[in-house]
């Protein structure tokens, strides 16, 4: 369903900007001449970028069609935000009677700048945040306190790599390389690992690497949602190099730990997937959800669920609705026996910024 909003947001954004332009950039018709063409411009290298991306197969054209669409958008954005903002300020002065101000405010070379520096900011930041992986841990014990000698278990999460419309050749080699220094139990791949814009060598390539970690548990990969945009057999892929994929189903690892994957459409509840595997209801089990919904209904069980899907807050602005869209946007937290962490993913869907998240890895001590 994502996709479908992101093909009406650049047609939306762009007329909303031209509306909050200040007047004077509208009255002559060369200027008019100009945001005509930028609106479309903006709106079809977006397009583009979604829309064409199944049959776009170079990496000199896939680029184009990412970062074009970036500019587009960051420009897009940046030019709404210093509108509204402007329009703000220019009611405070007025009502303080301070018109320098106001007139300064009214100036469009002002304007061009600010818009120019803020877009700059969420280039350059977002940039930053994306060109690498930044390593959070957490500590869970899903113990009531009672067991003499609990076991441990370390999981590294990797979620929403989506290979070639988010990470590249060098991040995905720096995602393996940093995943390997961390010295994982049990690698787990969350979801989103390929799209429509993922070709089969991506796919081949990152299941060389990453199968070359050798945890003591292996690597277990569960689907997200945009493995349905893509025509890859991402099973048959991850298998053939020794990757153990969950689709509604569970394993019981050597250390006693039971692991579930759901299917990114949540059909089956995830105690029948682990009595499939004899694993009573009140037994600890990590389980693998893509997406972090329906969080709630576990709460009664100790389960730690390991989430992706949401990006963090990738996208300034629009990210600001995510706490609304899912029961645990991102970060952790304890759903009554139940806890669960939303990562941000190591890497992103089709803008390559990130801002105010990062890309990361999730480091998760298991304590069960």
């Amino acid at each position: 369903m994502s996709k479908y909003v992101f093909y009406f947001l650049m047609p939306v954004l762009v007329p909303l900007m031209v509306l909050t332009l200040p007047d004077s950039w509208k009255r002559t018709k060369r200027k008019r001449t100009l945001l005509a063409v930028y609106g479309a411009a903006a709106v079809l290298s977006f397009t583009a970028m979604i829309s064409a991306a199944g049959f776009v197969r170079g990496t000199v054209e896939r680029l184009v069609l990412d970062y074009g669409a970036l500019f587009f958008f960051t420009v897009t954005v940046s030019a709404i935000v210093v509108s509204l903002l402007r329009y703000l300020l220019a009611y405070i002065c007025i009502q303080l009677h301070a018109w320098s101000a106001v007139e300064t405010l009214h100036s469009n070379r002002g304007y061009a700048v600010a818009v120019a520096l803020c877009a700059a900011f969420i280039l350059g930041v977002g940039s930053s945040h994306f060109s690498g992986c930044r390593v959070m841990t957490y500590d869970v014990n899903l113990t009531d306190g009672t067991s003499e000698h609990p076991s441990q278990c370390t999981v590294a999460l990797l979620s929403d790599i989506h290979l070639g419309a988010g990470a590249g050749d060098a991040l995905v080699d720096r995602i393996c390389a940093q995943t390997a220094e961390l010295r994982p139990d049990l690698v787990c791949i969350d979801g989103d690992l390929v799209d429509m814009m993922t070709l089969q060598e991506d796919l081949d390539s990152f299941a060389d690497k990453i199968s070359r970690l050798s945890p003591k548990y292996g690597v277990i990969y569960v689907e997200g949602n945009h493995e349905k945009d893509s025509d890859l057999d991402c099973r048959a892929a991850l298998e053939k190099r020794g990757i153990l994929c969950l689709y509604d189903e569970a394993v019981v690892l050597k250390n006693g730990l039971a692991v579930a994957g759901r299917r990114d459409a949540h059909e089956v509840p995830v105690p029948e997937i682990l009595s499939a595997v004899s694993v009573p209801e009140d037994a600890p089990a990590v389980v693998l959800s893509h997406r972090p919904s329906d969080l709630t209904e576990m709460s009664d069980h100790p389960y730690l669920v390991l989430c992706g899907h949401t990006h963090g807050y990738q996208i300034p602005i629009f990210g600001l609705i995510n706490p609304y869209l899912s029961d645990l946007p991102y970060g952790y937290r304890a759903f009554g026996r139940m806890r669960a962490v939303t990562s941000a993913g190591a890497a992103a869907w089709g803008f390559r910024i990130k801002w105010p998240s990062y890309n990361e890895i999730c480091l998760v001590r298991v304590v069960f």
